[in-house]
């Protein structure tokens, strides 16, 4: 897949993530609360930190890449 699309698809995934971890673990907002953030979802996501996870997606697929060939 092009680089693009896996940097799209890790950010949706680790979305994803947080929001379920947040439905089970942070009921209360004890851990986080996006609530006051623009464009969130029951304050477990908002968009604007959504969208920092894309330069980590990026980061992480470049990571993987190096180990990948410095691995034997």
């Amino acid at each position: 897949l092009p680089w693009p699309l896996l940097t799209v698809l890790g950010t949706a995934a680790v979305t994803a993530g947080e929001l379920v971890t947040g439905l089970i673990v942070n009921r209360d907002y004890t851990v986080w609360d996006y609530r006051a953030q623009p464009l969130q979802f029951r304050g477990q996501i908002c968009l604007g930190y959504s969208l920092l996870w894309m330069p980590l997606s990026l980061f992480a697929m470049w990571l993987y890449g190096w180990t990948e060939r410095k691995m034997p």
